[in-house]
């Protein structure tokens, strides 16, 4: 299976392009939120089906952070400025469904009412990711 390479996060591999209106990754933190262990990620291809990899592989950090405010989700890990704007934000039936796109790339991610799960699609014309986390009250 050919490898895509997502840019997510302002990962320059959901989940980005560094934007002077963005905040970074330290005052994120000091905003609190959730913070997300990726325990699976499955690369699909467009006739290849889907198969397992390492977040590493795939060009994502092993933490995601969302924002309390759900404005945007940031690399979980200290020194890695890696981030990316949501541009849609709805809750519905507790869930909080978020949305954007960088590089070509739309992303959409749901995170549980609880704030302990989130499952995440990245994707382009050509194949995508499937992320799903564990989170945590940050």
């Amino acid at each position: 299976m050919r490898t895509y390479r997502v840019v997510l996060l302002g990962v320059t591999a959901l989940l980005g392009v560094a934007s002077g209106g963005l905040e970074t990754h330290a005052a994120a933190s000091e905003e609190g939120g959730y913070l997300c262990a990726l325990t699976e990620v499955l690369e699909c291809g467009r006739l290849s089906g889907c198969e397992r990899v390492l977040p590493a592989d795939a060009g994502l950090p092993d933490f995601l952070r969302v924002s309390r405010s759900g404005e945007r989700i940031s690399a979980g890990a200290r020194g890695d400025e890696r981030e990316t704007a949501v541009r849609l934000r709805e809750t519905f039936e507790g869930q909080t469904l978020l949305g954007g796109m960088e590089k070509a790339r739309a992303w959409s991610a749901a995170l549980s009412a609880d704030g302990t799960r989130l499952t995440g699609v990245v994707a382009d014309a050509a194949g995508a990711f499937v992320l799903f986390a564990s989170c945590t009250g940050d």
